[in-house]
């Protein structure tokens, strides 16, 4: 397994099956935010080149997440305010227009996370993630120092498009 990060503030996890074709790069794969893992590590498996290409965005939003106007919000209220401004932003709850939306979302949209939501939204050197499975009601929240997160983010990209290159 490799480990990009502190499981205990923010990490993602991989890890190649053994029983894959190694042409397919077929992996297992999620997130540990503040201890708890984020993802469906036993359940789902996750193709790298795909991972690799859904993290590239997440990588290049670093330093465009502050939003001051979402810090002091709840856990369900920052989730309602931004996913529903992807989706409709007539829906969008009482915090004013938010602009690019997507750049606060750190989940990749690979089978690993299905049913997760995960964003992070920084203020000063804090980034604070916010994250969910299924229900609303029930986010959570957990803020680390934004180099942490964006050292794991970018550390985990660059080795995913080394293992995914061709050689």
């Amino acid at each position: 397994m490799e480990v990009f990060g502190d499981r205990e503030t923010f990490a993602i996890a991989f890890e190649l099956d053994a029983r894959a074709d190694p042409l397919w790069l077929e992996a297992h794969a999620c997130y540990w935010i503040g201890g708890r893992q984020v993802g469906n590590w036993d359940a789902r498996f996750t193709y790298l080149p795909e991972l690799q290409a859904d993290l590239a965005p997440i990588v290049k939003d670093n330093g465009r997440r502050e939003a001051a106007e979402l810090w002091d919000l709840s856990p369900g209220e920052v989730m309602k305010n931004v996913l529903w401004r992807l989706i409709d932003d007539s829906r969008a709850g009482e915090v004013g227009a938010i602009d690019a939306p997507a750049r606060f979302v750190i989940l990749p949209g690979v089978s690993a996370f299905t049913g997760w939501h995960a964003l992070a939204i920084t203020r000063g050197p804090e980034a604070r993630i916010v994250f969910r499975h299924e229900d609303w009601a029930k986010a959570e929240d957990f803020v680390v120092e934004d180099v942490v997160l964006e050292g794991a983010l970018l550390a985990c990209w660059q080795r995913l498009a080394a293992l995914t290159s061709p050689v």
